[in-house]
């Protein structure tokens, strides 16, 4: 049985969305998923991914669309062992080898904590901005966004509050590229029970709804 959320996610211009807890139809658009490395099923609503090879590749023609900007918000925890800092971890993108990046998020950690990060590209060079620090825990669960306008403006959330706002080039979406769940460059490590991508730059408001319809899945 799938999960059902009040108030309901936003759907204007959704273009993805993974839920690991409805793995009988856990995406919309013409997308399918492909384990990489050794990820598992998802067992108990969420996927496990180790931080070393465990993905899924989003195989899509749902993204050739025009956009009016990007958002990309996410369901996820960090898992015991995140590495030694200063180091990125991806929950979407593209692989390291490909600066064609559309929609790379990650969470960075250095010796201040952790941040947010937002990557883009158009294969000459990368266009990327960070969040203010994070109050971010290991193993704790946390829903994080980005959403990126075509004012050239990058705004982060995390449970729905915001946590800053910065430049950062908008570009259309650029084709030729695979992106995953799970990693961009390197991989994540911990959890993502939940993942969406939107042609366009969500409100406040609007991230607010999906983080409220949301938050009781995961206790924040």
């Amino acid at each position: 049985m799938g999960v059902t959320y009040n108030p309901r996610i936003v759907t204007d211009n959704l273009l993805l969305v993974v839920d690991a807890a409805n793995p009988i139809n856990p995406r919309i658009g013409n997308t399918t998923l492909t384990a990489n490395g050794g990820v598992s099923p998802p067992s108990n609503g969420y996927y496990t991914f180790d931080g070393t090879d465990d993905a899924y590749a989003i195989n899509s023609s749902v993204y050739n669309t025009t956009y009016t900007g990007k958002t990309v918000m996410v369901a996820a925890r960090i898992g015991a062992i995140y590495g030694t800092p200063p180091l990125f971890r991806g929950m979407i993108g593209t692989s390291s080898s490909v600066i064609l990046r559309n929609f790379n998020f990650y969470t960075y950690k250095d010796n201040t904590g952790f941040r947010f990060h937002f990557s883009t590209g158009n294969g000459v060079a990368n266009s990327g901005s960070f969040s203010n620090y994070l109050s971010l825990v290991e193993n704790e669960w946390f829903i994080g966004a980005a959403s990126l306008n075509s004012s050239n403006s990058v705004t982060y959330y995390l449970n729905g509050t915001p946590v800053g706002t910065t430049s950062q080039t908008f570009s259309q979406f650029n084709s030729g590229t695979l992106e995953y769940i799970g990693r961009a460059d390197p991989y994540w490590v911990g959890d993502i029970a939940y993942s969406m991508v939107y042609g366009k730059a969500l409100t406040q408001q609007e991230i607010q709804q999906n983080f409220n319809a949301l938050r009781s899945r995961f206790s924040i």
